[in-house]
């Protein structure tokens, strides 16, 4: 039993699909699946059930992901303890997460780690949500913020900061020049929105925040690409986004354009919820990812009082 055939074993487990696994693990689907079929050969009985788009565990496979996973955290625990002890270059720490986080977020956490005396290379990975968090399950991602909700049987969290989300207007658009505007002087305006997903995530729940105030103008796109909306919002009059401020960074920085204004809530402003998530099993096993979590932790809490725009400490 090969710790290759083991990591392309879980991946198909935890996807359910093939296809899904191999690109999870930067492959392509016949390595993946010679790998999975080698090791059904050598335990002498099918690990999945194998449907038409879809494989699904069979109980022998149920038992050997029961074992396997945390065999592998083991494994891979063992090799940074190994290369520590022998003296080399450390790894570099990598910090994760999700595109809804705002770059600014990032600086923070970088700036938190060094506080906290951590002085290993720094290498931040941000990438599409559910990815972020089968990495973090690999040991590929060592901490990472994310937007929640989420739900992931390897990955701890925290909620750390509330992020409160504002209107982006067209500056020509008569509710621009107020100092913040109500769901009801938006009634006759459109949002423009990214559709909802098939999976639990921060856009279902902003969804949600919209549903329960009523709003009903609304035109979907297909992405949450900020830069895409902010030029549907600029070719169309009476459209709004949502947004957070200009000074998150990133994708956000477009509404330093003259041609956009950003309007607060009065009240029953959409949110949503950051936090610093973590392998749940390594915590117990690596003393060093569990110091850094724990000192990363407490810097959040001393900077309690330190504000970023728009956001909210927890």
């Amino acid at each position: 039993m090969e710790i290759h055939q083991l990591r392309c074993f879980l991946s198909v487990a935890r996807e359910q699909h093939f296809g899904r696994a191999a690109a999870s693990l930067h492959l392509t689907p016949s390595p993946v699946s010679r790998a999975v079929k080698a090791l059904e050969a050598q335990l002498g009985t099918p690990l999945f059930e194998r449907g038409y788009h879809t494989v699904r565990l069979t109980p022998a496979g149920q038992m050997l992901a029961r074992g396997a996973e945390p065999l592998l955290e083991q494994f891979d625990d063992l090799q940074r303890r190994v290369a520590a002890t022998a003296g080399g270059p450390a790894s570099p720490l990598v910090v994760g997460g999700s595109p809804f986080a705002p770059p600014g977020m990032f600086d923070l956490l970088v700036e938190q780690i060094r506080s906290a005396g951590h002085d290993r290379t720094v290498d931040v990975d941000v990438s599409g949500w559910e990815d972020t968090l089968d990495r973090i399950a690999r040991n590929e991602v060592d901490i990472a913020l994310l937007s929640l909700p989420f739900d992931h049987p390897a990955v701890d969290f925290r909620a750390i900061v509330d992020l409160e989300m504002s209107v982006g207007l067209r500056a020509n658009d008569p509710l621009a020049g107020r100092d913040a505007v109500t769901w009801e002087d938006l009634r006759e305006h459109r949002l423009t929105i990214p559709r909802r997903t098939q999976h639990a995530s921060t856009l279902n729940r902003i969804r949600d925040q919209v549903d329960h105030v009523g709003h009903r103008l609304v035109d979907e796109a297909t992405g949450p690409d900020v830069i895409l909306l902010a030029a549907h919002v600029r070719g169309n009059r009476g459209r709004f986004f949502l947004v957070l401020p200009p000074g998150m960074g990133g994708p956000w920085k477009v509404l330093d354009d003259p041609a956009f204004a950003v309007v607060p809530f009065r009240q029953d402003s959409p949110d949503f919820e950051l936090c610093l998530a973590w392998n749940r099993r390594r915590y117990d096993t690596d003393t060093r990812l569990a110091a850094l979590v724990d000192d990363v932790l407490r810097q959040w809490d001393v900077d309690r009082d330190r504000r970023l725009d728009g956001a909210a400490w927890l």
